[in-house]
């Protein structure tokens, strides 16, 4: 049997729809043909810092006439924080969890919508059912991402791994989230009670929350998909930029999307000044029309991850994840446009090292909102061990009396075994 046709048969037993599947099929295709999702310096353009709009500069509304819908990506499960439960179940501060915000900034004009994956799902859905204001009308108030068989490096086969078949799946990346939303009939839904956008934004990220200016700066200028980008610094520097085509459309590359050769290039935040935030408005009519237009596949820049068969075991045979960027989807539409926010819109809590700047006296909960006094994380770097903080229990432990006082403080390295409590008190640069 071919390659194809045992991938089309896998997918087809677990009851993947013929699009998903197609999809997958042409990711392989050009996976096959020696195609590894690569785009080089030579394919693309810089954006030259300072001509984009910003933020700041845009009309502010209080309010406006155009829906939009705010939906939130749910599936991680915070591995990188020690943790085998859903991120969004963190306590951010003061009893506030990433998924109690997410609730609270929703309303009647901008319900809320999780994208989980197989391994949120159960804990959203009865946060769900003991937060029934969540839902609106007949929108239903979350869909599941897909997922995508691996695929073996050597052999370019179907990766099998009898003993936990879970292994021989990915998440297919948030540029599912197009192909998601229209396939459970959320997306229908949505135009059906006249949604004009969608806000889609990650669910750790605090400083992502809706703003009717930009709905309305969208609707104004007829925007059909819009970016926010920040500019970069050295930290941000591995992290996927922002580009241009030759024909002038604007494109997102991820590290893993860049050549070896090519690498200098791409860490260069001069060359390439700004960074995707993960946060994107989408015109929900202007998205439907190309989904009818391309028999509902929405088929983006793909990218090849190479990752070992179970991530828990570095001796297991070596595999390719095949994964969309949310992004990536800038170049497909028409009228795309990047807009330059400041910082105190993109927060995002990867480590712990975030999550304890998070809990100090940097940062204060405005209502539902999470806000800094300073507006600018970088202006304090926290470093903690994680032989002592790595993990999400033995972080908690540590500061179970309360972060530091570190408005005063540049630089906080804690290299020893450290109980805190919300008394103490650092300035300048300091090593523990």
């Amino acid at each position: 049997m071919l390659k194809t046709e045992k991938i089309q048969q896998k997918m087809s037993k677990l009851g993947y729809d013929e699009r998903i599947i197609g999809l997958f099929l042409r990711y392989y295709e050009k996976l096959s043909s020696g195609d590894r999702g690569i785009i080089r310096e030579s394919e693309i353009l810089p954006v030259e810092y300072g001509s984009v709009e910003k933020f700041c500069d845009i009309p502010k509304v209080a309010d406006t006439q155009n829906k939009t819908a705010v939906i939130k990506l749910n599936g991680g499960l915070g591995t990188s924080m020690g943790m085998d439960f859903p991120k969004s179940f963190v306590e951010v501060r003061e009893g506030k969890r990433f998924i109690d915000l997410a609730a609270e900034n929703s309303s009647e004009r901008t319900p809320l919508i999780f994208m989980n994956s197989a391994a949120t799902r159960e804990m959203t859905d009865k946060f769900i059912t003991e937060n029934p204001q969540i839902k609106h009308g007949n929108i239903a108030p979350a869909f599941l991402q897909h997922s995508f068989p691996k695929i073996l490096k050597d052999t370019l086969g179907l990766a099998e791994f009898p003993q936990n078949s879970a292994c021989e799946f990915n998440p297919a990346g948030h540029g599912d989230v197009y192909m998601a939303l229209n396939l459970s009939g959320i997306l229908g839904e949505l135009l059906k009670e006249n949604f004009d956008f969608a806000f889609i934004s990650n669910i750790d990220n605090t400083g992502a929350v809706f703003d009717p200016s930009i709905a309305d700066y969208m609707a104004k200028n007829g925007i059909s998909f819009l970016m926010e980008v920040c500019r970069r610094g050295e930290m941000d520097k591995k992290g996927g930029h922002i580009a241009k085509t030759r024909e002038e459309r604007y494109i997102l590359r991820e590290k893993a999307q860049v050549n070896e050769s090519e690498i200098a290039e791409f860490e260069d935040i001069n060359k390439y000044s700004y960074f995707n935030t993960n946060s994107v408005w989408v015109d929900l009519r202007k998205l439907n029309e190309y989904l009818e237009k391309n028999a509902g596949i929405i088929e983006l820049p793909f990218i090849a991850n190479e990752k070992t068969l179970d991530p828990n075991n570095k001796n297991t045979p070596k595999v390719y994840q095949i994964e969309q960027a949310m992004g990536a989807a800038i170049s497909l539409f028409d009228n795309a446009r990047i807009l330059e926010v400041e910082k105190e819109r993109f927060f995002p809590v990867k480590t712990n090292n975030d999550l304890f700047l998070l809990r100090s006296d940097r940062f204060y909960l405005d209502g539902a909102k999470v806000k800094s006094f300073d507006d600018n994380k970088s202006q304090c770097n926290v470093v903690l061990n994680p032989e002592f903080y790595g993990n999400l229990a033995d972080f908690e432990k540590r500061l179970k009396n309360g972060a530091p006082k570190i408005q005063k403080c540049t630089k906080l390295l804690v290299k020893s075994d450290v109980y805190f409590d919300k008394e103490m008190e650092f300035t300048g640069e300091v090593e523990l």
